[in-house]
């Protein structure tokens, strides 16, 4: 187990995300194209060019996701349009078509679900299907693949109260795709009458890193004898999405 410490900077906001998906396909574009003239070989097959137009898919799903869960613009449509127009404009080996569909079931509305409950669990998540086809003399490839980005959070807490002091101890368990996943870093807040407070401003406070995505935050609260005291856990990833969740104490 280590310990570690919250990230007291203000946390940027990640570049647009379309820049970064036009920068990754436009990138590979042109070393391949530099190589294909040095050489005299056609790297950017259609194989190639595929993978790079789904690599770029997904970097585009993580990026807005990203701005979405910091409270920025919420919209996917737009940017996977921008997206979908660049893509088909840098493939010169005949013609290409990129489409997608937006997830909409429930609990997803236009491809985003981001939802910071009062019941410990938070997620945000995005989801988009796409469909690319290319052809041209000799190739016809189809291919449909879906891109899913959800990091979720599940927090709980309990509180004993001993020699006038509240002992309180947080577990959080962060997943991306459901797999266990690490932070870049959290914060655990505590309600007192006055409204909510930073734990890790109390001197009692520390954060344990089991390594696997569980957590556990330990800190002492002094009087007033607070019942079901409410506690907040706001989380960055390693990809700088934001996911919180609240829940009330157990009293032990």
């Amino acid at each position: 187990m280590r310990k570690i410490r919250k990230d007291r900077s203000a946390q940027a906001l990640v570049l647009t995300a379309l820049l970064i998906a036009l920068i990754i396909l436009s990138t590979k574009v042109y070393v391949l194209e530099v190589n294909r003239v040095q050489t005299g070989e056609d790297l950017l097959s259609p194989e190639a060019f595929t993978r790079n137009v789904r690599l770029g898919s997904r970097s585009l799903v993580v990026g807005v996701l990203v701005n979405a869960s910091h409270g920025g613009n919420q919209t996917l449509e737009p940017n996977i349009e921008r997206w979908v127009s660049f893509a088909k404009e840098r493939y010169y080996h005949g013609e290409c078509s990129l489409s997608f569909n937006l997830e909409e079931a429930a609990p997803y509305s236009s491809g985003l679900w981001i939802s910071w409950g009062e019941d410990g669990f938070g997620v945000s998540s995005a989801a988009v299907d796409f469909s690319l086809t290319l052809t041209g003399e000799g190739v016809e490839i189809d291919v449909v693949y879906s891109i899913n980005v959800t990091t979720s959070l599940s927090v709980s807490a309990v509180s004993r109260w001993w020699a006038g002091t509240h002992m309180i101890n947080v577990t959080i368990h962060l997943y991306n795709e459901g797999e266990p996943a690490l932070a870049k870093n959290i914060t655990v807040y505590y309600e007192t009458k006055d409204g909510w407070m930073d734990a890790s401003l109390l001197e009692s406070y520390q954060l344990e890193d089991f390594g696997n995505g569980t957590y556990v935050a330990s800190f002492s609260v002094g009087p007033p004898k607070i019942f079901n005291r409410g506690i907040m856990v706001g989380c960055h990833d390693q990809r700088d999405i934001y996911v919180q969740a609240n829940t009330t104490c157990t009293d032990l």
